[in-house]
């Protein structure tokens, strides 16, 4: 009796783990199916797969794995609101765009050198180079709660993914998106585009910035700032650029609003950022497969604050124009005319009546 109390209890206790075992493996096998975030493939159609830019670090990974391209647009958020279809369109490409908001100059390139890997078709990238983190350290990365289960090659720490329940969630979503909704897959125009979800124009502008007080003393741009600048221009975009010869690489000096050299003025670090961004032309220029633009030249642009929404963050028209710009050479860098733009640039700025922005 006791003997068959004990088998009884062994057959119970491999029934249960047997039907655990069949669920775990129903879960994970579901998520490798469906795959809302791109882990191991592509969307599986045209339907119910959205991108949702709050989880961009979740996606963008897996797109730039797994999609189709030659083309990509990259950066934090001052790329997000360029279109797809406009570049398609303009430089006659197959393109798709990831912005991860306020990337540090490290995580764009390893997400450049991931999509270059996975991807022996991409000839043309677009990128950001942002004025405001040239002095950052080269190894700076700005986002600390990062999914590097989801970007190393290690599988098995896949159980993070596999047997989430957000994931489990969002692939019965994209079940029913699909199948109810027929709701068709985000395109690259939307994904990450904010323009349309806030307001913009100067009195916006000036009611979200709060003008630093002012600093009596110039902070001289050091060795130390240079060799900050040469390690973070060198390893996080040069390298890159030098290990693939055969890809074009459309750089731009992000034109943030006048505010933001108002706040450098009144910090008294405009003239160091300026001989900054002065050593980053020099060493971008170096590489042939590099074109670099900038719209700081054209002053129109950043001083009418009609194109912003905040200090930095510039409409979508303004994205538009810079694309058209881009294939068209137009405010391209040139070892011929950095040293003019450069100079021609601290006139201005140094003479520039802030205090006027402000007045009724």
């Amino acid at each position: 009796m006791e003997e068959k109390k004990k088998f009884s209890a062994r057959k119970t206790f491999f029934i249960f783990l047997s039907i655990m075992l069949s669920f775990v493996f129903l879960v994970c096998g579901f998520n490798i199916l469906i795959d809302p975030y791109f882990h191991y493939h592509a969307p599986l159609g045209s339907k119910g797969y959205l991108l949702n830019a709050d989880q961009e670090r979740y996606i963008n990974d897996g797109i730039l794995r797994h999609y189709k391209y030659d083309a990509l647009i990259i950066g934090n958020s001052m790329i997000q609101n360029f279109k797809s279809s406009e570049f398609d369109e303009i430089f006659g490409v197959n393109s798709v765009k990831t912005g991860f908001s306020g990337a540090s100059f490290k995580e764009i390139d390893q997400n450049v050198r991931v999509a270059l890997k996975h991807n022996k078709e991409l000839k043309t990238i677009i990128r950001c180079i942002d004025d405001n983190k040239l002095l950052d350290d080269k190894d700076r990365l700005s986002y600390s709660a990062y999914p590097t289960y989801l970007y190393d090659n290690n599988i098995f720490n896949d159980y993070k993914y596999l047997l989430n329940k957000d994931v489990t969630k969002e692939s019965i979503k994209v079940i029913m998106r699909a199948l109810f909704e027929n709701r068709s897959n985000t395109g690259f125009d939307s994904y990450g585009y904010w323009n349309d979800s806030y307001k913009n124009g100067k009195e916006e502008v000036l009611s979200t910035y709060n003008r630093p007080e002012i600093n009596g003393t110039q902070t001289p741009f050091t060795e130390e700032d240079a060799e900050i600048v040469r390690g973070t221009i060198n390893q996080n975009v040069i390298e890159t650029a030098k290990a693939n010869p055969d890809v074009t690489f459309y750089l731009f000096i992000t034109p943030y609003s006048i505010l933001y050299w108002d706040a450098l003025n009144r910090y008294g670090t405009l003239n160091k950022q300026l001989a900054a961004q002065k050593l980053a032309i020099e060493l971008m220029l170096e590489c042939e497969n590099i074109k670099l633009f900038s719209f700081f030249d054209d002053t129109e642009l950043f001083c009418n604050l009609d194109n912003y929404k905040d200090s930095g963050h510039y409409i979508a028209s303004i994205n538009s124009y810079m694309l058209k710009c881009m294939k068209n050479g137009e405010h391209i860098l040139t070892k011929e005319n950095y040293e003019e733009y450069i100079n021609n640039l601290s006139m201005f700025l140094n003479a520039y009546d802030y205090d006027a922005i402000f007045a009724e």
